[in-house]
């Protein structure tokens, strides 16, 4: 590997690390889409790095990630939706 290789692959790994941080940081995570046909078979791969901070996740039920993981999400559709689940979730604390 050159040294720019090496340079970027130093640079991606920092920052990905860095994002995982910040993300263990949070009291929950949100997946708001805009629904529509692109995005109806997305599997954003936030999901799977919330998921591994092991944080609430609250997310726009889409069939890709309802597929994936069913009801290990808390799914809401509008933004008084996701205000009600955070309600909810921080009254829970």
């Amino acid at each position: 590997m050159d040294t720019c290789s090496k340079e970027m692959w130093r640079r991606n790994w920092l920052v990905s690390n860095m994002r995982l941080t910040e993300k263990s940081a949070m009291d929950f995570c949100l997946i708001p889409f805009k629904r529509s046909s692109i995005s109806e078979n997305a599997l954003p791969l936030k999901l799977f790095e919330y998921m591994a901070c092991e944080k609430p996740i609250i997310s726009t039920e889409l069939p890709g990630i309802k597929a994936v993981v069913g009801n290990k999400v808390m799914y809401a559709a509008n933004e008084d939706e996701y205000k009600e689940k955070i309600d909810t979730w921080e009254s829970s604390q």
